[in-house]
């Protein structure tokens, strides 16, 4: 029995550091001589658990140690009101010009968006272009009316060795109505 006695004892000391606070381990420890009682309930709490990296909390602002946020997720008001707006920092430097493309690949420049005429029609279909500046060449490009209540779509847009084509109808032409092209252009590098 005598032999048993240090396991039992260390069986327990263990159901009290692994339970702690439940019933079931302050059961175990009421049971423990005192000594061993006061080691276990220090797991319950360990020393370490009301520290972080050796920073004690405290609840009022106290020098060098944490202070917890409140319920708002903000410093309580003891902390201190927020300062004001501080004054605008120094411009920056001038960025770069921008990428050109990946290595390799042609890059970009003279970006211009040209916006060709108006083509007025009474009959239901038009077609309308535009063309870029010489050197240029279409990145993109769309059409649009003055006169949206003839009822106007858009059937196709698409680019042109030179620049914009357009081609919309109208579902009320007998008023009269009119459409443009337009296309964003650019000087590619080869």
């Amino acid at each position: 029995m005598r032999d048993r006695l240090p396991l039992i004892l260390s069986v327990t000391a263990l159901v009290v550091a692994v339970l702690g606070s439940t019933p079931l381990g302050r059961a175990a420890a009421d049971a423990l001589p005192v000594p061993l009682a006061k080691r276990a309930y220090l797991a319950d709490t360990a020393k370490n658990s009301i520290r972080l990296n050796n920073i004690r909390a405290n609840k009022t602002p106290t020098a060098g140690m944490l202070l917890p946020l409140d319920t708002t997720g903000k410093f309580p008001a003891s902390v201190g009101a927020i300062g004001p707006k501080g004054d605008k920092g120094d411009k920056g430097d001038k960025g770069s010009k921008g990428d050109t493309g990946a290595p390799g690949s042609p890059g970009l420049s003279d970006y211009v968006v040209v916006t060709g005429n108006y083509v007025t029609s009474t009959t239901s279909v038009i077609s309308a272009g535009v063309t870029c500046p010489a050197g240029t060449k279409p990145l993109g490009g769309g059409g649009g009316t003055q006169f949206p209540g003839a009822g106007v779509t858009l059937r196709n847009s698409f680019p042109t060795p030179t620049g914009w084509l357009v081609v919309a109808d109208a579902k009320n032409p007998a008023g009269g109505w009119n459409y443009h092209a337009y296309a964003a252009c650019a000087k590619v590098a080869s």
